[in-house]
């Protein structure tokens, strides 16, 4: 080989080389770039400012399309920030690079598309998902959220096709403002309650909360303008004070405070303040176990229990374990008479989904709960429901469809105090958002165009009887009983129990529903009542008389009325039950006649036990009649051992003392003419 041979074999070691070394270097500055952008991501993520991070860790993602993980993270927060296009496509990229690890993606890119409105390509990921995920273990909550998610997807359009007759509003820039505002609550007709922000641009925050607290907006002309920053002592400048609800009688106002606890979390408790000489107090946090160290409760609103007048139910959101899954709706009761609040409960799967329920309103007037959430079918994201009843007794949620819900996140549904409007929360398109991500919720106010208010009008009364004129016993503790029936099972769910002041009563129902109203009194048969409103276009008052009839005359029993072993002669305690017992009954009520009845158990013979039997209801007649009660409205009968009301043996035939005890009785009954 000749020397230039090995020159130009030299220079082209050389050139190779050196082009082997400007390709590494290239690399090493490619990857120590896409770093840069990956790091420069993460400290604006730290700092709070999402919106400007994403851009970052996207270029990052698409330099690094292996890196999995990350496009993962991107999507879940293109999704926190609401930006419903951006997280579905990344959703996407993810389950095509695998489809195995992120096979989940799939069914979130689904939602994402959902949550923009394409129903119709959001059905067909889901049901694709359905197709590759079949004989994989799947948790009870995916698949419950799939058949919902699919569910909705169905039914996108009946909800679609028959919108609420309403007019909608979106409250002015004066009260909406770039970020999110929350919980409206109606404190009179002209007064609006609401929490959230009063700036202009974004927020950015790291580690501790933005500031939001309750103000206050007027109606006036017509139209619904800021006010002022509510002036109450609990109204704090730091973290986040919102969701307000007022007792039925005015006098406590429960409201959540939210902070960042020690490990990042965001920790909300219930507190109430009570109005005092005109004044609300400062707020006292409500006892564990409602509030908790460990979970969040937030969101109250403010029920009443059908059974007791003295008790209100307090309904709220938590994520304590032993639910339904992700926030449930829990409850306890508070007693006006103690001051105490009842241990707290789930309100069960009849509400509760394994997703998240949020955002509590209960509405008195119709005894119906209104709440958001993600666990029912829905047209996306959170959608708007309501159920009538109680506790842990609950119609099927009912979604409120079109226009309440949309295809974006639809929150806390309140009725106004007259019913005729109300607000509701939402980040759909249109609102005032930060560069026109649908990232924040907006206040906006609903009209019915055509209220439709059916009034229920009833009055009660004892049936007349001829032979009974003057003789029958006053309506004693008069109530009147609502139900609503499930449209779906049919069955009945109590809404309401009163007690009467008077003997007329009147109900204000819902359109779309069939109840049944039953009213009873004692010593009277109970009457009921069926309607149905699915059919009212129109208000209307009905007018409905109930006449009760008699109860059948039942024995009473009376305690304590005791005879030494073969005797009938009275012993001086049984003299000081009849004193105090059934001489003040007869002396109050001249007119009635009754039927003293005596009973034995079965020792002895049945001839000797009747004898006996009847010569104690004798002797306790003759001491009624010494006590100044006229023989004539008194009759002794012994009845020994024919009428037990207990067994006088156990099954085994040995004996039972205790039935026995019960056998061996006195009892009166009232006589019919």
């Amino acid at each position: 080989m000749t020397s230039r041979s090995n020159s130009i074999l030299s220079l082209k070691t050389i050139l190779l080389v050196v082009l082997a070394s400007t390709l590494w270097q290239s690399n090493l500055n490619a990857q120590a770039f896409s770093w840069r952008l990956k790091t420069k991501a993460e400290y604006l993520i730290g700092q709070g400012r999402m919106y400007e991070a994403l851009p970052y860790l996207e270029k990052y993602c698409i330099r690094k399309p292996k890196d999995n993980a990350t496009a993962y993270f991107l999507a879940n927060q293109y999704e926190s920030i609401r930006d419903y296009q951006r997280a579905g496509d990344w959703y996407l990229k993810v389950y095509e690079a695998d489809s195995v690890e992120y096979i989940e993606s799939l069914f979130s890119y689904g939602q994402m598309l959902k949550m923009s409105g394409a129903t119709e390509s959001a059905l067909r990921a889901f049901l694709r998902f359905q197709s590759v995920y079949k004989g994989r273990e799947t948790s009870r909550e995916l698949r419950w959220l799939l058949d919902q998610e699919i569910k909705g997807a169905l039914m996108a359009d009946s909800l679609d096709a028959h919108p609420k007759d309403i007019v909608l509003v979106l409250l002015d820039s004066t009260i909406n403002k770039i970020d999110s505002e929350f919980a409206p609550l109606m404190l009179n007709d002209s007064t609006l309650l609401y929490a959230g922000m009063r700036n202009s641009e974004p927020v950015f925050v790291n580690q501790e909360l933005p500031s939001k607290q309750f103000h206050l907006a007027k109606k006036r002309d017509y139209r619904w303008v800021y006010d002022q920053v509510w002036d109450v002592p609990f109204n704090q400048e730091d973290g986040i004070v919102g969701n307000g609800a007022l007792s039925p009688d005015k006098q406590r106002f429960y409201f959540t405070r939210c902070i960042r606890d020690l490990n990042q979390k965001v920790n909300c408790q219930l507190y109430v303040s009570h109005f005092k000489e005109g004044k609300w107090t400062k707020g006292e946090r409500l006892p564990e176990p409602i509030n908790s160290p460990t979970y969040t409760s937030t969101h109250p609103a403010i029920g009443r229990d059908p059974r007791s007048t003295s008790r209100e139910i307090l309904y709220f959101i938590s994520d304590r374990p032993d639910g339904e899954g992700g926030l449930d709706i829990w409850y306890t009761q508070y007693n006006h008479r103690t001051g105490e609040y009842s241990d707290i409960r789930n309100a069960g799967k009849q509400i509760n989904t394994p997703a998240d329920e949020f955002s509590l309103s209960y509405d008195l007037a119709g005894s119906k709960l209104y709440f958001a959430s993600k666990g029912w079918a829905g047209l996306g994201g959170f959608d708007l429901f309501r159920s009538s009843g109680n506790k842990r007794s609950w119609t099927e949620p009912e979604n409120l469809g079109k226009p309440f819900n949309s295809y974006a996140d639809d929150l806390y549904f309140a009725h106004g105090t007259n019913r005729r409007e109300g607000f509701f929360v939402s980040n759909r398109t249109g609102g005032i958002n930060y560069q026109d991500f649908s990232c924040c919720d907006d206040l906006y106010n609903f009209r019915w165009k055509k209220y439709i208010d059916i009034v229920f009008r009833g009055s009660i009364a004892q049936r007349s009887l001829e032979s009974k004129k003057g003789l029958m016993p006053e309506l004693d503790n008069p109530q009147v009983l609502l139900y609503v029936f499930d449209k779906r099972t049919n069955e009945r769910v109590l809404l309401s129990r009163d007690s009467l002041l008077t003997q007329d009563f009147q109900l204000h129902l819902e359109p779309e529903e069939l109840y049944e109203i039953v009213v009873e009194s004692d010593n009277y048969e109970s009457k009921s009542f069926s309607l149905s409103t699915r059919d009212y276009v129109l208000s209307d008052t009905l007018a409905i008389h109930f006449d009760l009839d008699l109860k059948p005359e039942k024995p009473v029993v009376l305690d304590n009325i005791y005879f030494e072993y073969d005797r009938f002669d009275l012993l001086p305690e049984v003299k000081t039950v009849l004193d105090t017992g059934l001489i003040p009954f007869l002396r109050a009520k001249p007119s009635i006649r009754i039927e003293l009845s005596a009973h034995t158990d079965n020792t002895g013979k049945p001839a000797y036990n009747r004898e006996l039997s009847f010569k104690r209801a004798e002797s306790v007649k003759h001491y009624l009649i010494e006590q100044g009660i006229e023989a004539h409205r008194m009759v002794a009968k012994g009845y020994g051992e024919k009428q037990p009301i207990a067994p006088n043996q156990h099954p085994d035939g040995s004996d039972n003392p205790e039935g026995r005890a019960q056998n061996r009785r006195v009892e009166f009954k009232i006589l019919k003419d």
